[in-house]
């Protein structure tokens, strides 16, 4: 399960797509990042080249922010 600040409800990503789809929606998940934006400059240039990954139907399972999308089908 994924968890954040205490008024956030644990929730994985699964389930984020699962509900969203009985809500008829069609999902679309992506994992994203905000700890690099406080790094020096040279090193959020390095770590900004990463961020697409976290759109990968793989490695955004494994995000720590989660940004759900849902159109109507």
């Amino acid at each position: 399960l994924v968890h954040g600040t205490p008024d956030d409800v644990p929730i994985s990503p699964r389930r984020l797509e699962r509900e969203a789809r009985a809500a008829g929606l069609e999902p679309e998940l992506h994992a994203l990042t905000y700890g690099w934006r406080r790094l020096p400059v040279p090193l959020q240039r390095a770590l900004h080249r990463l961020d697409p990954l976290g759109s990968r139907p793989r490695a955004r399972l494994f995000g720590h922010t989660l940004m759900l999308i849902g159109r109507r089908r």
